[in-house]
């Protein structure tokens, strides 16, 4: 059996009598095996990502799977499953690119900025998986650019990404700004952004005790803006003083002084 076989056997649905399935127990048995050397792994892993398996997004989680466990960090895989990605057609489905991705950065070490912006279909099919892919890559000096997308994603009525979701993403946003102080400051600028009240202290709360207090807990209220209205007051005495003058206060609001004739 391969890694191929064993992913092919579970999307099919197939188990042993405890309802262990092939992969968990191919990979675990080979995972221990001292004939099981690393390069017949990443061998293997090429396989089943060249293998026609039905279910895409399922069988890119296991290989994503298989690389975590097996502990592979491999450059030449990376630029295997980089080519996969780039070629039309490929890898189609959002969930199944978003797998791809994570096994691609599982190989290489790292995820680039360049690897996730122009992925507009995860974006906008599942956005909370962009956006942990997005916080990733992203995470290394860009804490202005992450706040800018977080904002564009919550802003409105009907936001791209309710502020639960948001406050589910906490643990990896807070890692993105690395610094304490700079995730106060970004996370007010994110809340400030969120259109439902109760959602935006909700997410303050949320924040305030992963970092132990130390939040600006005022906001802006989004959508509306003080009008302006001129004074409209009558002039009246206010005090004479020893010297005579006299100070009143004129329709426009403003104190004035004059001496007395």
């Amino acid at each position: 059996m391969s890694l191929k076989d064993a992913i092919k056997d579970t999307l099919s649905g197939l188990e042993d009598r405890a309802g262990i399935n092939k992969f968990d127990v191919y990979v675990a048995e080979t995972k221990e095996a001292s004939d099981h050397p690393s390069d017949q792994m990443i061998s293997e892993i090429q396989a089943a990502i060249q293998a026609e398996l039905g279910d895409e997004e399922r069988k890119w989680y296991f290989i994503q799977m298989a690389m975590s466990r097996y502990g592979i960090s491999n450059t030449f895989l990376a630029e295997f499953i980089r080519a996969a990605l780039a070629e039309p057609h490929k890898i189609e489905n959002p969930r199944a690119r978003y797998h791809a991705i994570r096994a691609m950065a599982r190989a290489s070490g790292t995820l680039l900025p360049s690897e996730v912006k122009d992925e507009d279909e995860i974006r906008s099919t599942v956005p909370s998986l962009w956006l942990e892919l997005f916080l990733e890559a992203y995470r290394n000096g860009h804490p202005d650019t992450i706040t800018e997308q977080i904002v564009k994603m919550v802003s409105g009525s009907s936001p791209q990404l309710s502020w639960k979701a948001i406050r589910s993403k906490l643990p990896e946003i807070r890692i993105a700004f690395d610094d304490t102080s700079e995730f106060r400051r970004q996370i007010k600028i994110i809340s400030n952004a969120i259109h439902d009240v109760q959602g935006r202290q909700s997410l303050l709360d949320a924040a305030e005790k992963r970092v132990g207090g130390g939040l600006d807990r005022t906001y802006t209220i989004i959508g509306r803006k003080a009008k302006s209205r001129p004074f409209s007051i009558p002039e009246k005495l206010l005090k004479v003083d020893s010297s005579f003058s006299t100070k009143r206060v004129s329709p426009t609001g403003e104190i004035a002084i004059g001496v007395a004739a």
